[in-house]
Order: C-alpha cells, then sequence, then structure tokens
C-alpha cells in the first residue's frame, strides 16, 4: 500500500497499563490517546523544557543545546494542565455500560480521579505520538 503523504489531524499513541482492581487483580486499560499535532521543533522544545524541569527540581545545572539555541521554560504546573492543554480526543474509551465515552475535559478529568494510574501513561504518551512507531520484531 503506497504512503500518502498528508498531514494528519492529530497525532496518536495507543495508552496501554495496568491497575489493581477491588480484588487486586490485574486489570488491563486499553485505549487509544489522540493528541494536538506539534511539528519537530515544538516537539524538541517540550521535550527540553521537562528535561530542565526534572533536572531543575532535582537541583541539578539545566541542559544547554549544542547549537546555543535557548530552551523554553516549562510552562505547566501540573502533568495533568499537560495533558488537559495537549489530550485532543480518544478512540476505544467505553462506560461501565461498555457504550463510547466521548472526549471532553470533564471526562478526562473523571478518567483521572477514577484511575489517577492514567496521569504517566498519557503524559508519555504525546511524546510517543510525536515519534516514530516501534514495530514488534
Amino acid at each position: 500500500m503506497p504512503f500518502v503523504r498528508a498531514k494528519r489531524p492529530v497525532a496518536a499513541a495507543p495508552i496501554s497499563f495496568s491497575i489493581y482492581d477491588e480484588f487486586g487483580q490485574v486489570q488491563k486499560v486499553e485505549f487509544v490517546a489522540q493528541y494536538h499535532r506539534h511539528d519537530h521543533g515544538q516537539v524538541a522544545d517540550l521535550q527540553d523544557a521537562v528535561a530542565n524541569h526534572a533536572r531543575k527540581a532535582n537541583g541539578l545545572p539545566p541542559i544547554v543545546r549544542a547549537d546555543g539555541t535557548p530552551i523554553p521554560e516549562w510552562g505547566f504546573p501540573s502533568d495533568m494542565a499537560f495533558i488537559r492543554e495537549k489530550l485532543a480526543g480518544w478512540r476505544e474509551m467505553v462506560g461501565p455500560d461498555g457504550q463510547p465515552v466521548a472526549f471532553s475535559i470533564e471526562e478526562l478529568d473523571a478518567l483521572v480521579e477514577e484511575v489517577p494510574e492514567a496521569i504517566v501513561p498519557l503524559f508519555n504518551g504525546f511524546f510517543a505520538a510525536h515519534q516514530q512507531a516501534r514495530e514488534k520484531n
């Protein structure tokens, strides 16, 4: 099948993680997160900014780009603030009744309230969505 070069409206990544249910049994959580598309420079700025944010929190000096271009400050007060701004939608998300759950900020907040373990995969999913897909061997 030929590749049709066209700008995709969103960048998507599969989200997959496990949680323990009320009986201590492992439950798999899987859906597709859709993020607002960013170009390579924007993603690089965000990656470098979050790296410096983490370094600062650990008392380490900031990274400096080899070409001397400035690294923007991390502009988000929390991981959730980043997710709320970058997440554009989801697929394969269903409610307890088995019906699809339409994406909204309110539904995102409800998901994180019910399953706080989703924060890290959703945060990392933004960067995964903007990388080359890894193929299974």
